[in-house]
């Protein structure tokens, strides 16, 4: 993890914050909207999928409190990714002025994983949207960070542009 938080802390370096303002102002909205939908179907589809089993274990038995927990449970979590998925919408870029907020807010997260103990550490990566994918034919981990949009919110609404998330994304070759 010390390479991932390497690559945070230098993403959101104060030193560095013009560049990656730059980087997400550029970014093209409309491209990683397409991949923001997926993601979120696909998560919905992972709570539809829960649902069915859930209902599966009712039906044989299973404690109907327990099963109504866990079902309440992936109620919420579907609720909450329908709710960004229609926010979903393409929108312009956004400004310079808004992504230095957004970075500002980001920049304290990254600040505080240097201190942080490992269970701290796990809810900071959550809430910077970290998700790791191994390419096994590769030996290669992808690093992408996207913040969940309704974390982030101005006065407009969420300032998360859905152009940034190749931009926030990094390689590593394991050694």
């Amino acid at each position: 993890m010390d390479r991932i938080d390497s690559w945070l802390e230098d993403l959101f370096a104060p030193t560095r914050r013009e560049h990656t303002i730059t980087l997400l102002h550029e970014a093209d909205p409309h491209s990683a909207l397409a991949t923001q939908r997926a993601a979120l179907s696909e998560k919905l589809k992972v709570c539809e999928t829960k649902l069915a089993r859930y209902r599966e274990a009712l039906e044989s038995g299973t404690d109907p409190d327990l099963v109504a927990a866990w079902t309440a449970q992936v109620i919420g979590e579907r609720a909450r990714l329908t709710v960004a998925l229609e926010r979903l919408v393409p929108t312009a870029r956004p400004s310079r002025k808004d992504l230095h907020a957004l970075l500002y807010q980001m920049s304290s997260l990254a600040e505080c994983l240097r201190r942080a103990d490992p269970h701290d550490r796990a809810d900071l990566y959550l809430h910077l949207g970290l998700q790791l994918r191994y390419e096994p034919t590769k030996r290669e981990v992808r690093a992408l960070i996207s913040p969940d949009p309704c974390s982030y919110e101005s006065v407009r609404g969420a300032s998360w542009g859905s152009g940034t998330r190749s931009v926030l994304s990094r390689e590593f070759v394991l050694g």
